[in-house]
């Protein structure tokens, strides 16, 4: 009988982790919906308003906001796309980066580029997304290794896709 109440609470923790969770910034105006298996993080950039991962499979999400008030007002979604993917192979040795394309996160306009290179001495693999609210432009960051990268592109792409501001100011 001890035996099948442990095996019972197992089998309840395992159905917990794999159920979906939705993390919310600190300040209450963003969210993300990540699967069973990921993990909210602090670490992995100190900019982030939101950042998860599920370190088992490499796969990595981070949230950047910044104020479209800090931009000139003739500033667009493609202009903070580019600014952002140049900033981003900067940041990376031998990076290659495709170019931004159209693309939505919910109702808002977007534009997604894939991006790769290495960071001390380890190779990445980025699918980034800027995303245009009324108040805010966001950067969307998602990676995992290269050898991971097919398996992982679609989970990738569906927590990014669950990214929703709830308030802006």
């Amino acid at each position: 009988m001890l035996g099948c109440n442990l095996a019972n609470l197992v089998k309840k923790k395992v159905d917990e982790s794999q159920k979906p969770t939705t993390l919310t910034s600190s300040d209450s105006k963003t969210e993300l919906t990540i699967p069973g298996g990921w993990r909210a993080e602090k670490q992995l950039n100190e900019t982030a308003v939101l950042q998860a991962a599920h370190r088992f499979q490499e796969m990595y999400i981070i949230v950047i906001r910044e104020s479209k008030q800090d931009f000139a007002e003739d500033a667009t979604l493609e202009d903070f796309a580019a600014s952002s993917r140049t900033g981003m192979m900067s940041s990376l040795k031998q990076s290659l980066a495709t170019d931004p394309v159209a693309a939505r996160i919910r109702d808002y306009s977007a534009m997604e580029y894939q991006l790769e290179g290495t960071a001390d001495k380890i190779k990445v693999k980025y699918i980034c997304t800027a995303v245009e609210t009324p108040n805010y432009y966001y950067q969307i960051i998602t990676w995992t290794l290269p050898s991971r990268f097919e398996k992982n592109q679609a989970t990738l792409r569906q927590v990014a896709q669950s990214f929703k501001e709830l308030k802006s100011d």
